[in-house]
């Protein structure tokens, strides 16, 4: 009789769990450009729920007109956190003067606390591997793209927590510099994370992938090789991007897109963009 209320009791917790998480939205597509006179930060607006199905949210946020913060991954769960509240807490709680390394040590302290919760759930094993695949999680419990500038030049930044199913524990968060790349002398580069498959193979050379980005842009005027571009152009392609990528993949990228532009020294730009367009008319808009 133990035995069978033990294996009901861990039923309902498993069913508990179920309910809860597959409340969760998970955010999907984060694009960061860096070019020699900017950064640009784009993403898609669509969140997917298992249970409730798709719905919208603003996944990238200027901070101090200067910094700039895109999440992956759980974006809402009912109760426990929300990105949009919580990042514009983070704006309004520290210094105006906060640099980009103090910004990523800020919200590196924040993470395990806010998704506490959700770390234990792992570390008990009811949080599945099987189950987070149910439920749409993607490899990593919540990732943050960080960009600005510290002293001058341009950095993007991830962190990221990272559950290893195997083990039972949740890895991070995990800093990595994704621009400039490691080893790399140039400090411009293109970074994507999420849902990003047609994206990657714009960039890794495929014909027809690459006729399709080329085709939204007047003739002749923009290259491929995004070290050429201009901050412009960067954002135009961010836009282009998500809007490829949602053409691509419906069920998971989707309208609104946020682009966020910044430039060395002076303030960040956001706009935000319902639809998509097939043919850009020019390069500045």
């Amino acid at each position: 009789m133990k035995t069978l209320m033990n294996r009901i009791a861990a039923l309902v917790v498993v069913v508990v769990l179920i309910f809860r998480l597959t409340g969760n939205a998970h955010a999907t597509t984060v694009v960061a450009i860096v070019v020699r006179d900017g950064i640009v930060v784009g993403a898609d607006g669509k969140t997917t729920n298992a249970v409730n199905g798709p719905g919208k949210a603003t996944k990238a946020f200027l901070l101090k007109k200067r910094l700039i913060v895109a999440n992956l991954g759980i974006e809402n769960d009912p109760g426990f956190y929300n990105f949009s509240l919580w990042i514009k807490s983070v704006d309004c709680n520290t210094a105006a003067n906060i640099s980009l390394s103090a910004l990523v040590e800020t919200i590196r302290k924040h993470m395990r606390k806010n998704f506490a919760h959700v770390i234990g759930d792992v570390e008990s094993g009811a949080l599945t591997k099987e189950l987070a695949v149910k439920i749409q999680m993607p490899r990593y419990l919540v990732e943050y793209v960080v960009a600005g500038y510290e002293e001058g030049a341009p950095k993007v930044y991830t962190l990221s927590l990272v559950p290893d199913w195997n083990k039972k524990v949740v890895n991070g968060p995990i800093l990595e510099t994704k621009i400039p790349v490691p080893g790399r002398t140039l400090s411009t580069g293109v970074f994507c994370d999420g849902i990003f498959e047609r994206i990657e193979a714009i960039r890794r050379g495929d014909r027809h992938a690459q006729e399709e980005f080329l085709s939204r842009f007047p003739a002749g005027s923009i290259r491929l090789n995004s070290d050429d571009w201009n901050l412009g152009e960067a954002s135009m392609s961010a836009r282009a991007f998500l809007g490829i990528e949602a053409k691509h993949a419906p069920d998971h990228v989707g309208f609104p897109v946020t682009i966020i532009t910044l430039r060395n020294g002076s303030h960040g730009s956001v706009n935000t963009y319902t639809s998509d367009v097939a043919h850009f008319t020019d390069n500045k808009k």
